[in-house]
Parts: C-alpha cells; structure tokens; sequence
C-alpha cells in the first residue's frame, strides 16, 4: 500500500504499476507513538528538501532515488514555501519586477510540477512524504490558500 504524509492526515493506498510499497504500509498515531496499522511503533529516517524555490535543482526524481539507495531514507520532507521576500515562492507575481537580484520567480504551476515530481519519485521508491506548507514569515498570513493548496494536494494524491 502506497501512503503519502500530509502534514498531520494521513490517506489511503492506490497502486501503481512500477512503485515499492513503504516499508510499514499505512501509519498512524497511537497515544506518542507512530506506529504501523498494528500498532508496532516505527522509526522514520529521512531527509529535507530544501524549499522549492530557492534549490529547485534538487526536486526530481534522480536525488530522492540517490537519497533512498545511497542514505537509505524512507521519508522525505517536501516544504513549498507560500512567499518569501527574497526568493519568491507558491505566490510570486511573475508581473513585478525583481527587486532583489537574488529572487526567483515562481508561479503555482511550476511549484505544484515540482512537488510532482518529488512525490511521484517518492512513490516509485517506496518512500513516505511530508508535504508542508511552510511559513516562515509572521507577516505571510496565507490560512485560506493553504486550504487551497492542500484540497489540491489531497484530490491529487489522497487516494495514495
């Protein structure tokens, strides 16, 4: 059974044709513990990638197969940044100019393409993700459209 993180939910399996199974199929929480669908507690290693936006270099599927073969990692951290005030982000206006030279723009599409192709490489490999929805900016007050983006996420992938 495939099974993909979000945030805090957790939803159910779809196969595909080449893919592994995670290690510990479907997880949930009991009491402080994250455990399989028995109950058996489980360790997760893994690793971050960073934002989307600043190292989109590394959001393919060739570094989460490098990550799972070389590292051995059975989960992965997927965070798509909403804005941040140099490197643009989910929400960048691709129609205002650059105001700082080291600022990327960046529109849904190609964010949304990205995390794409994180998550089709984490299935493939049998690989856990928590997708997040990371704001690091007190100021960037984006509730509503992180509802957006997670119906998104969940139409998308929340039959895995």
């Amino acid at each position: 059974m495939k099974q993909l993180l979000f945030s805090i939910a957790f939803f159910h399996s779809l196969i595909f044709i080449v893919s592994i199974d995670p290690p510990y199929g479907p997880l949930k929480i009991q009491g402080k513990l994250l455990t399989d669908i028995n109950g058996t507690a489980v360790t997760l290693r893994g690793m971050s990638l960073m934002g989307s936006n600043y190292h989109p270099q590394f959001w393919n599927e060739e570094t989460i197969r490098q990550l799972k073969c070389s590292w051995n990692i059975n989960i992965i951290r997927a965070p798509i940044t909403p804005k941040s005030k140099c490197c643009g982000g989910w929400f960048a206006d691709p129609s205002q100019p650059i105001n700082n030279p080291w600022e990327w723009k960046s529109t849904r599409d190609r964010e949304f393409g990205r995390l794409k192709q994180v998550i089709d490489a984490s299935v493939k490999y049998g690989i856990y993700v928590i997708i997040d929805w990371h704001i690091f900016d007190f100021g960037n007050n984006t509730l509503e459209q992180g509802r957006e983006f997670f119906a998104n996420v969940s139409q998308t992938w929340g039959n895995l």
